[in-house]
């Protein structure tokens, strides 16, 4: 049986944009007051109206979270959201950001660490922040760009990969029910969003999912004969191209989509190509994958694309330093009833990245 998400937010009620009500500026200032430090001062105020900002966005959506701000912590380190059983970073920037945010170690590491932190821009004279996007707690150490004599990290924004619409996304399937009973944070593991499944069999309707457009999935139009392998992007074009001397065939009925990803600070594209096979009598189909690098960049030598099943791995594909493509790529096959799972592995043996897992139901 194919999982569905249950309680998916209404993101249509949300905007990132958060206009911020008088008494929220009026808590921040007060937040502020007794910092003598001009810079940490100012730094405090836009820590204090980004953390208004989150909450704001958040109870201005349908799902009921339970948020909690301690009114007496000082926002002139990390101020922290409780929402529900889960503890979220807020990190401002200002209208001339930085490149780089500092996370302190004991927020990252330890049974207190953050499990989520969101980036937000402020934008102090308008009474406004926007909601920029997020990053899993999980993901900082492998992120960061350096560790200071502190240890604590230094990290890139553009490691903050999740969109608002993924970071709601996380939230609404983490944050537990307000009816059930709390299970003590310190002992929950850590939480990753990546364990959803997508029916792309959708895909042959010319339909995402939820969790395929949460994902951010991009469903190409469909090949033709008159194009024969041919995609309607000159990339997939030029991929399919490549592999049609090795054997690799691909029916006209198949569909494509594709998604952006970040493994270790990388930028990637990945497709996917889904089709149903008539030739066997259990009905049965087929996932081709391929990963690329961003337009005019090239794949890290040692990254790895691997495809598993619920028992083992079945494909596992490493890019070599002295290749010659410009691409991975991998083609399973299964039945109707079986899901995959594919992750990203990281040169350097570090976090891998897992997808929410590849199935396929092609009819309601």
């Amino acid at each position: 049986m194919i999982n569905t998400l249950p309680g998916l937010p209404d993101f249509a009620t949300l905007t990132e944009v958060v206009s911020l009500p008088e008494n929220a500026i009026t808590w921040a200032m007060g937040m502020c007051q007794g910092i003598t430090d001009s810079h940490e001062q100012w730094h405090s105020y836009l820590q204090a109206l980004a953390v208004m900002g989150v909450k704001q966005w958040l109870e201005d959506g349908v799902t009921p979270y339970a948020i909690q701000c301690n009114d007496e912590q000082r926002p002139d380190s990390t101020m922290i959201l409780q929402v529900n059983d889960l503890r979220v970073g807020v990190v401002p920037i200002g209208s001339l950001p930085t490149d780089t945010v500092l996370l302190r170690q004991s927020t990252v590491e330890g049974s207190l660490a953050m499990h989520l932190w969101i980036l937000v821009e402020v934008y102090e004279e308008l009474g406004q922040v926007r909601i920029v996007k997020a990053l899993e707690n999980q993901q900082v150490p492998p992120q960061a760009s350096a560790q200071n004599a502190n240890s604590d990290y230094v990290v890139p924004l553009t490691a903050f990969n999740l969109s608002p619409d993924r970071t709601l996304l996380y939230l609404s399937y983490w944050a537990q029910p307000l009816e059930q009973t709390r299970q003590s944070v310190e002992n929950a593991p850590a939480p990753s969003i990546s364990t959803r499944v997508m029916n792309v069999g959708r895909w042959l309707q010319d339909q995402l999912d939820e969790v395929a457009q949460q994902f951010a999935w991009t469903l190409l139009d469909p090949l033709t004969p008159a194009v024969a392998l041919r995609s309607p992007t000159q990339e997939l074009e030029t991929i399919l191209a490549e592999i049609e001397p090795q054997g690799v065939t691909i029916p006209v009925r198949a569909r494509a989509a594709y998604t952006e990803v970040q493994v270790a600070g990388t930028p990637l594209r990945l497709y996917a190509l889904i089709w149903n096979v008539f030739e066997t009598e259990t009905p049965e189909w087929s996932l081709l994958v391929f990963l690329g690098p961003s337009p005019g960049d090239r794949l890290p030598p040692g990254l790895i694309l691997r495809i598993c099943d619920a028992d083992s791995v079945l494909t596992q594909q490493t890019f070599l330093a002295d290749s010659d493509a410009t691409f991975l790529y991998a083609q399973v096959f299964g039945t109707w009833e079986e899901s995959f799972t594919l992750a990203i592995l990281p040169p350097d043996g570090g976090t891998p990245l897992t997808l929410p897992a590849f199935g396929f139901q092609p009819h309601p």
